[in-house]
């Protein structure tokens, strides 16, 4: 299924399941456990908790994924890139 707007992906996940509040809670604890510093990979963090929540799994897997992103995700893996770089 391939989405051109973010309102089509909407309209699909008006009927979604409620979250696992315990998967978010373990998924919590991963992210802070992660090496990376918290909250550097700003919106994708929040993405990855809230789909692990509706999997219901802390640790979900994506292992058919087909998506382009948007010039802000590039921007943003661009901008942590030359953060991080060595000089």
């Amino acid at each position: 299924m391939i989405f051109e707007k973010m309102d089509e992906i909407r309209r699909i996940c008006v009927d979604l399941p409620a979250p696992d509040d315990a998967a978010l809670r373990a998924a919590e604890a991963r992210n802070g456990q992660l090496t990376k510093p918290p909250g550097a990979l700003g919106r994708l963090e929040e993405l990855a908790l809230w789909y692990a929540a509706w999997r219901g799994d802390p640790t979900p897997s994506l292992t058919r994924l087909r998506s382009s992103f948007s010039l802000e995700i590039m921007g943003l893996q661009r901008k942590v890139y030359l953060r991080f770089r060595q000089t």
